[in-house]
């Protein structure tokens, strides 16, 4: 009988060495955590775009305290984000990036604002093998290396614009289309021969391509000429003095235009503007609207700002993205040293789990889908502004690729 039992408790024994580990036991990274983790920013808010990018400041403060008090950090390791003003000058900018790049330990990864800095920073980054996410031209972007856009591509984004124009197009002729934007990089982004074919493959004319300077007041002139190729509607790739510029002076012309532009056209335009000189624009976005009230991802959004107090001109398209860039990056670092541990925890084992990710922060700030050959985000919404709110009037879709092949 006692033999009986002692095989019965031998065979338990065996049995219970072979059950899966509880949940609570799992094993801790390998390494020893670092004390914090800082996420810098490279930014110009002392030049051309300080008035655009004020409120990246409080998303920076206020999605720190949720990834450390919400989501408890990185493993218990608190975040901190940093920036770097270089004002615009992309010699003051590469100067930045030394410096970032030159810290022991280097950065894990880290974000920019600026297209003509980004593209620079394309080929550096690679050799550096540190993920750079960043706005989204796609020559900052591809062929893929170690950039990732937090945008969809303008040129993807004007190519959705398009989509959109003919799927409501109701006459008998083809639609015309001019574009009129900043003699810069960011604003010349639009302008490529794969969005030329693309408007020909829909039958769509582009009839007209006109720049301005990034702080003129005033495009009388250019759109004169506009004028005079009889556009059904006018796309541009500026943001906020931008877009005011445009409408004023088509409005000191007495030329009534359909105005339509990517994700830089939002809430801080029209504060300078006014809602009735935007009425009707059409503005194709990549994130959440802060307008669309009954979605929970907004909800949960403006309750951050409203109980940081913070005040409500910071809900504009630059909060929105900091904060979802910085989720994803603390989504993608927390895979990362869930995989290879503190002590493998580098930028190559970050960019590895970037483009092996889906990345809808917060539920879906932005939609992120990155893969090797994919380094921009390719979902976006059209928006329309409607009484001074910029709302929705299609759910989120696929932007066409308009990449060079």
């Amino acid at each position: 009988m006692k033999g009986k039992i002692a095989l019965s408790l031998l065979v338990l024994i065996l049995c219970l060495s072979f059950l899966p580990v509880a949940c609570g036991d799992e094993e801790e990274p390998t390494g020893e955590p670092p004390e914090s983790i800082t996420l810098w920013t490279l930014a110009d808010m002392s030049g051309p775009y300080a008035t655009v990018m004020a409120p990246m400041v409080p998303a920076l403060a206020d999605v720190d305290e949720y990834v450390n008090t919400v989501l408890g950090g990185i493993n218990g390791v608190p975040i901190e984000s940093k920036v770097k003003d270089f004002g615009g000058d992309i010699a003051i900018g590469l100067s930045a990036y030394e410096e970032l790049r030159a810290m022991s330990p280097k950065p894990l990864t880290f974000f920019g604002w600026v297209t003509d800095l980004n593209e620079v920073l394309k080929e550096r980054v690679a050799e550096d093998e540190i993920p750079y996410i960043c706005t989204a031209s796609d020559l900052a972007l591809y062929p893929p290396a170690y950039s990732f856009g937090f945008h969809a591509t303008y040129i993807d984004t004007f190519g959705a614009f398009l989509d959109w124009l003919v799927e409501n197009w109701t006459e008998d002729r083809p639609p015309k289309v001019a574009i009129l934007t900043w003699d810069t990089a960011y604003g010349r982004a639009v302008i490529r021969d794969e969005g030329e074919a693309y408007a020909q493959e829909l039958g769509v004319e582009i009839v007209a391509t006109e720049l301005f300077g990034i702080q003129e007041l005033e495009c009388t002139t250019q759109l004169t000429r506009i004028r005079a190729e009889e556009p059904d509607w006018i796309y541009t790739n500026t943001l906020v003095t931008g877009p005011v510029t445009i409408l004023k002076s088509a409005q000191d012309l007495g030329y009534d235009i359909n105005l339509a532009g990517g994700y830089g056209i939002g809430w801080m335009d029209m504060g300078i503007g006014g809602a009735d000189l935007f009425e009707g624009v059409v503005v194709i976005k990549d994130t959440v609207s802060w307008d669309d009230v009954s979605n929970p991802i907004v909800q949960e959004l403006r309750g951050i700002v409203e109980e940081n107090e913070r005040d409500p001109s910071v809900m504009d398209n630059v909060y929105a993205s900091a904060f979802a860039y910085t989720l994803m990056a603390v989504e993608a670092i927390q895979a990362a040293v869930d995989e290879v541990g503190w002590d493998g925890l580098d930028g190559e084992a970050v960019h590895d789990q970037l483009i092996k990710g889906e990345y809808t922060p917060m539920g879906g700030i932005i939609q992120a889908n990155y893969t090797e050959d994919i380094r921009s985000l390719t979902k976006v919404s059209v928006c329309q502004i409607q009484d001074g709110k910029i709302m929705p009037i299609t759910p989120f879709r696929q932007a066409p690729d308009l990449k060079e092949k």
